[in-house]
């Protein structure tokens, strides 16, 4: 007979947190869709799901989410200050 481990479900909130922030959603609110969390969530259980077909260690989905998640984070960070530089009229690619 099978049994579940400790560890089950530990990575769900990792899973709640990537799905607000990989699609745009502010942690400090007033933007993003119900609709669109939805579909994150959907999006990343697929490729959670896809992880454990390849036979993909526990631990290693956890490392490779949790990259996925700085990396999108990281984007809109660059993202916002590029976007911010273009409103104060500074210039990508400025020369002067």
């Amino acid at each position: 007979m099978n049994s579940a481990g400790v560890q089950l479900g530990n990575d769900r909130p990792l899973l709640a947190l990537s799905a607000a922030l990989i699609g745009g959603d502010s942690l400090l609110g007033g933007r993003g869709t119900i609709g669109g969390a939805f579909l994150r969530v959907l999006a990343l259980s697929m490729f959670a799901n896809g992880l454990d077909l390849l036979g993909v260690e526990t631990y290693h989905q956890i490392a490779i989410r949790a990259a996925i998640l700085i990396n999108s984070v990281g984007v809109d960070a660059l993202a916002g200050s590029l976007a911010k530089r273009r409103i104060a009229g500074v210039g990508v690619l400025s020369r002067g």
